[in-house]
């Protein structure tokens, strides 16, 4: 056995080094059997039987087998057991031949435990050859392992012969339990139950097994579930799982949706020893899925900060960490901008304060940061969001006021136009409202009722506080109750003779250290304003009586001090007398010392709309207070003419009918008697509005008679359709009158119930609508609940969120309310809202979910192509199919000659969007890698439905020869039509500038500059190309494309010979002027971009202003001092990405 080698078994599979290890045992249990003659045949016929195969079991064993060379006295029978055996020491054996039964001459059991047994062969037995012998040998101690195992035989005269043996499971004993160490978050992983033996062989029952699961968490969430199924879609009943009889194991499956350790005991209905405890930890699933604030203050007081954490979770609630740095958006609602201040890990935006932003550091799943106003809220809402993937959460608390700092006294101000001063009327009750506030100047509502003291420093013997504004008794302080922040009394004060006109004064209130005061000005009588009284029209030039009255502030006459005058104009030209008759115009009148008012007669020369205006400085004591009044005065013509009709109406109740007045005026809006009855005619626009000639019963009428001397009559006006109606009154020889009736609705009738398409499983919106009996929706005073049903059992209502609900509500001021339906039964569903008093339901259908639709839209049409400015740059133009359902068109290019088709783009969208049946242009650019002038390209347009069904597609190829790739340039027409125009490339040979570079139907004439003869030249059929580096004038009648095909040929950069004096020049590509010309350099002194161009500029070499550039496409003029060679910078071939910007 020393050269046996064992290297490479683990390159076998299992099952062959399983065989390599028997046979290696079998090697082993023939070395322990003694030599045997060389010309030994082995034993044969070797078989096993044992009166108990159970492991563990103690048993009798019978080993049969048959001699080859025989046995006599003095031989030797070898039986060698596998490990795992134990043979007793005290074991009995013996030998059986031909029925009769011999004692051995031996018995000796060799190995610790024992394992083979040697026999003596007594004198007495001779076996022949090929004999049949069987050995009993008892106290043989099975192994505990349940499995096949050999055993040996061999004689004195015979090799070993070997055979097998089964030991099979013992009775069940205990229960073992299978379960992972480790999983993540919503893994529903397997937890497998065996029933053993006590060696823990797997073994069977002859009952049912009923095994109960008990589940201890972490945390007391209870988000671990057990299943019958590894899909977990049937939760295990009871946590109880039943191995059939018959049956070695069982599994159950554990999910948990929340990182945590969950620790699994068992326990079965049987004898059977339960298993250990096993635990698993559940880690969270590692993805990013939401954000969460897991610190959070429900309330935090003004000006102190609050501390809140977000922390990033899993799709179950578990803490996951940032892969990356995380930048966190926070952006506050409710709260004051000036007054909020972010800390803690979040930097404040500086020009919008209620937001701030942060970082989630890489490794790390929490953001802290503090947050304060100075301002109170009922409802403050931070909301953190972070980008990729897009998530948001927010949460809600209240900003509370600080303590008590101060009181704030605010007194009512009867004169408002008097700014920065407060006044109050002497000898009246003025409203005093004291609030404490806290520092920030928040009102604080209090925990217990504040007695607040009440003081003023008026020193007029007069001042006194009151609770009501009439009555009661003085009163030196109020209190304030728990739970407000403000109470409200009334002041009263007297001026003395000896105070004058006003007097300051300051009003105070205080508790303990929490002070605050007023100051206010005491006002006695004083003049306020002119009232102006008299008829509101005159004819022109006839005298108008007017009195012009002084008032105070609380509306009473004044008497003046003194003589007063009084200013008078009317802004037009009108005149003013102190008599109905004669005398002569005044500019003023005096009011006489001890008299408020004063007569005045005023004359209006123009017709119209007129204002008279008072005015006067009228002295109190040493003060002068500035007094102002106006009347309106319409000017009427010398006589009346009726010429118009006027309506007049109040809003009324749907269903009822209400007055409409129609009124004949004349020029100036007033009343005109008729001399003759008069016919009006009544039309409403509403198709449910009538004319009644009585309120109630009476008839419908179309038209009403306003009798001779009347200037009006009185009809009633009937709707049941609520708003705003229009009704128009007319007759003969007057301008008609045009008004408008606002119905309002009824009281409420019925709910009228109103839905769109219902799909199984899909939400639809209802609208509930409180409706009175002709159907208007009703605003309500105050909300209104409606609870809501449904006659499928399937159907559910829900709120905007998704939230299941049962009622809706419609707010005050509001006529209805929306909720959402879903059903997952399809056919017919009644949906009824019910509410005290009313009530209304619908029938709707719920349809079945629409087969899908795989249609292909139709295909465009008229489907062109042409080139665009730009290298490569080609516009498409077609008609769209007219199919209702579509989305758009996709558009594929491909190089022509190949079916590699490459779908274009539009701002990163794959499907142009366009009109059913209408015209659409799309712009393409071609890959920049095409060679101008030669490559050429060919497109398709393939229809696309909403359902993303497509059509075969139109192609266009330019009747099989492809779209060449080229370069255009758009010329617009400058001074005159002129425009300078170069190229920057080599054409392709043969081109002609005018007609196949430039339309001949766009160019009136076209110039070049010969400098060497300084002179111009006209482009005719001799000279009709161009060069790079060379430039021409052209005469335009209006916007041309310039269609440039460079040569597909290799070519050398262009030069140009440039001759003394002025040269026409173009570029090949975008250069500052000073690298353009290097080449030149130093025989140049100026360059001019005409004022044809573009941008028209002139410089020379010493010119110090920002660098001027040339752009292909264009010429420009270049003086030279001597004679040199331009040199220019293009080659080809060209490809699109490498031809010159065509957008210069």
């Amino acid at each position: 056995m020393d050269n046996v080698s064992v290297i490479g078994l683990g390159k076998y599979p299992k099952s062959a080094r399983k065989a390599i290890s028997v046979i290696a045992l079998l090697a082993l249990l023939l070395t322990l059997l003694p030599a045997v003659p060389a010309m030994a045949a082995p034993v044969a016929s070797v078989s096993a039987t044992a009166t108990d195969n159970k492991a563990g079991a103690t048993a009798t064993y019978d080993l049969s087998f048959t001699a080859p060379s025989g046995l006599g006295g003095g031989d030797e029978i070898t039986v060698t057991f596998a490990t795992g055996y134990t043979i007793s020491q005290t074991t009995v054996v013996k030998i059986v031949y031909e029925q009769k039964d011999y004692t051995p001459a031996y018995v000796n059991v060799l190995g610790t435990p024992g394992t083979t047994v040697k026999i003596g062969v007594p004198a007495e037995l001779t076996v022949g050859e090929n004999g049949a012998v069987e050995v009993s040998i008892s106290g043989v101690t099975n192994p505990t392992e349940a499995k096949s195992y050999p055993i040996a035989v061999r004689t004195t005269n015979d090799t070993a012969g070997t055979t097998s043996f089964t030991i099979v499971a013992n009775v069940a004993d205990k229960i073992a339990l299978d379960a992972p160490e480790t999983a993540v978050a919503n893994q529903v992983v397997p937890l497998t139950v065996t029933i053993q033996d006590e060696y823990g062989n797997p073994t069977t029952m002859d009952s049912d097994l009923t095994v109960m699961f008990t589940l201890t968490e972490q945390t007391v969430n209870n988000s671990a579930t057990l299943y019958s199924d590894s899909a977990a879609t049937q939760a295990l009943t009871d946590n109880k799982l039943v191995i059939a009889k018959g049956n070695t194991n069982g599994t159950a499956y554990l999910k948990d949706t929340e990182a945590e350790s969950v620790t699994i005991t068992v326990d079965n209905d049987k004898t059977l020893t339960d298993p250990s405890d096993v635990s698993i930890t559940f880690g969270a699933s590692g993805d990013l899925a939401k954000i969460a604030f897991t610190v959070a203050p429900t309330q935090i007081t003004a000006g102190e900060a609050g501390t809140f954490t977000l922390q990033l979770q899993d799709a179950y609630g578990n803490v996951v960490n940032a892969k990356t740095d995380i930048d966190v958006t926070l952006e506050a609602s409710g709260a004051n901008a000036e007054t909020v201040t972010w800390g803690g890990s979040a930097t404040q935006d500086s020009a919008d304060k209620l937001k701030a932003s942060g970082t989630i550091s890489s490794g790390s799943s929490e953001f802290t940061f503090t947050f304060s106003d100075q301002k109170i809220s009922d409802e403050v809402t931070i909301t953190a969001t972070i980008a990729g993937p897009a998530l948001t959460a927010s949460t809600v608390f209240k900003i509370m006021p600080d303590t008590n700092d101060h009181f704030v006294v605010n007194v009512a101000d009867v004169y408002p136009a008097t700014k920065d001063i407060i006044e109050i009327n002497s000898g009246q009750r003025a409203e005093v409202t004291i609030q404490v506030q806290d520092k920030f100047g928040n009102p604080v509502p209090q925990e217990t009722n504040l007695e607040v003291s009440l003081s003023s420093d008026s020193g007029t013997g007069n001042d006194a506080f009151y609770v009501a504004a009439t009555g009661g008794e003085p009163i030196e302080s109020v209190v304030i109750p728990a739970g407000e922040s403000s109470i409200t009394v009334y002041y009263y004060d007297k001026l003395r003779p000896e105070d004058g006109v006003q007097k300051s004064i300051t009003i105070s209130a205080s508790a303990g250290t929490v002070t605050g005061s007023a100051t206010v000005t005491l006002m006695g009588p004083r003049p306020e304003k002119f009232e102006i009284t008299g008829d509101d029209s005159v004819e022109v030039n006839l005298r108008l009586p007017l009195t012009v009255k002084l008032l105070d502030q609380y509306g009473q006459p004044y008497a003046v001090a003194q003589d007063t005058p009084v200013s008078l104009a009317d802004g037009k030209g009108g005149e003013f007398y102190t008599s109905l008759v004669g005398g002569t115009a005044v500019e003023s009148v005096t009011i006489a010392a001890g008299e408020s008012e004063v007569p005045v007669y005023y004359r209006p020369t123009r017709v119209g709309a007129n204002t008279v205006t008072a005015t006067a400085d009228v002295a109190v004591g040493a003060t002068s207070f500035n007094v102002e009044g106006t009347k309106s005065v319409t000017v009427r013509p010398a006589g009346q003419v009726a010429n118009a009709l006027a309506i007049s109406a109040e809003p009324i109740t749907a269903g009822t009918r209400g007055p409409v007045t129609v009124k004949v005026t004349d020029q100036y809006g007033n009343p005109v008697a008729q001399s003759a009855d008069l016919e009006v005619t009544l039309v409403a626009a509403s198709p449910t509005g009538k004319f009644y000639d009585q309120a109630q019963g009476g008839n419908e009428i179309t038209a009403v008679t306003i009798p001779q001397g009347e200037s009006e009559a009185t009809v009633y006006y009937y709707d049941t359709k609520a708003g705003e109606q229009k009704i128009t009154f007319s007759a003969p020889g007057l301008d008609p009158a045009e008004g408008t009736i606002t119905v309002v609705s009824a009281a409420p009738a019925e709910i009228a119930v109103e839905a769109g398409e219902l799909v199984v499983d899909q939400r639809a919106e209802i609208n509930f609508t409180i409706v009175d009996e002709f159907g208007n929706p009703v605003e309500l005073d105050s909300a209104l609940t409606l609870v809501l049903s449904s006659s499928s059992a399937t159907g559910r209502f829900e709120d905007q969120d998704g939230r299941r609900i049962t009622q809706v509500t419609v707010a005050a001021g509001q006529s209805s309310a929306t909720a959402y339906y879903k059903d997952s039964t399809a056919g017919e569903v009644t949906i009824t809202a019910r509410t005290t008093g009313l009530e209304g339901s619908a029938n709707l259908t719920v349809q079945a979910v629409p087969a899908p639709d795989t249609t292909p839209p139709g295909e465009v049409t008229n489907l062109t192509v042409s080139p665009q400015p730009g290298a490569g740059v080609f516009g498409l133009s077609f008609t769209a199919p007219i199919d209702p359902d579509l989305a758009g068109v996709a558009v594929y290019a491909a190089v022509y000659g190949s079916n590699n088709w490459k779908q274009v783009e539009f701002e990163n969208e794959v499907v142009y969007t366009c009109e059913p049946g209408g015209t659409a242009r799309i712009t393409v650019q071609v890959p920049s890698n095409l060679v101008l002038g030669k490559d050429r390209i060919q497109f398709k347009v393939v229809a696309v439905d909403i359902s993303g069904n497509e059509s075969e597609g139109v192609v266009a190829d330019n009747d099989g020869q492809g779209y060449l790739i080229v370069g255009c340039y758009e010329l617009t027409p400058g001074p005159d039509g002129w425009r300078t125009f170069s190229v920057p490339v080599q054409l392709a040979g043969g081109q002609k500038l005018l007609g196949d570079v430039i339309s001949l139907d766009a160019v009136e004439i076209a110039w070049k500059f010969d400098a060497a003869s300084q002179r111009w030249v006209q482009v005719t059929e001799e000279n009709n190309t161009i060069q790079p580096l060379e430039a021409v004038y052209v005469k335009l009648s209006g916007p041309a494309l310039a269609v440039i095909t460079p040569t597909s040929a290799a070519t050398s950069p262009p030069m140009k010979e440039l001759a003394a004096g002025w040269n026409l020049v173009g570029f090949t590509r975008a250069d500052e002027v000073s690298d353009a010309l290097y080449p030149v350099r130093g025989k140049w002194s100026a360059v001019v971009s005409p004022a044809v161009n573009p941008a028209a500029w002139a410089v020379t070499p010493a010119s110090t202003l920002a660098p001027n550039v040339f752009l292909p496409h264009q010429g420009y003029w270049v003086y030279m001092d001597a004679p040199g060679t331009l040199a220019g910078f293009s080659s080809t071939p060209v490809t699109v990405g490498t031809y010159p910007g065509c957008g210069d």
